[in-house]
């Protein structure tokens, strides 16, 4: 199992939960988190599981120390997300409750531009699921909301993804300094997503929900 990208732990475990009773689902969310730290931890460094074909080449686990770092962190929010909604008894958000962490996952240990791309919106789509889960109409409110800005997040790093390709020459995940508009059009992606002030505005109503 050396060398398993750990987000697709918590994939597999998201694909089983419509087959499981919810006693056995409560307990694979709380254990996929679990099982997918020492696969993490064990990842080699460098490149691992790489898809090739195509024009480009897609690297879906990229260890170095800093991802170590981020999967820990990501991993163990999972996991206390899980143990805080043990109670929680509806498929569709104990689904995305796997499915988003393990897109971060794969946000954080991808190998270029293209990887990091998917899992970025799949991120975006199964955290649109738990914000509407509440099933009200403020939550309903704050996930199209949520939405819509997170689109536009993506719809800026499509653009700067393709402008860094063609500067240069490569979709491999490397240094971006010096690679001009693209760049920083990544680079405002992602403060978008981490809401860094002045982009928070999508934050307070999202969260809570």
């Amino acid at each position: 199992m050396i060398g398993v990208p750990p987000a697709f732990v918590l994939l597999a475990a998201a694909l089983l939960l419509p087959f499981l009773p919810l006693g056995l689902r409560r307990a694979a969310t709380v254990a996929a988190p679990l099982l997918a730290l020492p696969l993490m931890l064990a990842l080699p460094e460098g490149s691992s599981w790489m898809a090739r074909g195509g024009p480009f080449d897609l690297v879906w686990a990229r260890s170095d120390a800093l991802s170590q770092v981020f999967g820990i962190v990501f991993l163990l929010a999972a996991f206390a997300a899980a143990v805080y909604g043990w109670r929680r008894d509806r498929l569709g958000e104990q689904v995305a409750g796997l499915v988003y962490p393990a897109a971060g996952l794969a946000v954080v240990f991808a190998g270029d531009l293209v990887t990091m791309l998917f899992a970025w919106e799949v991120a975006a789509v199964s955290s649109t699921v738990l914000i509407a889960s509440g099933r009200r109409r403020a939550s309903l409110a704050a996930a199209q909301r949520y939405l819509i800005v997170h689109v536009a997040g993506g719809g800026a790093m499509l653009v700067g993804i393709l402008m860094v390709g063609a500067a240069q020459g490569s979709l491999a995940f490397g240094e971006l300094g010096g690679l001009g508009t693209g760049a920083w059009l990544i680079l405002a992606a992602f403060c978008l997503n981490a809401a860094v002030p002045p982009l928070h505005a999508w934050l307070p109503d999202a969260y809570p929900e």
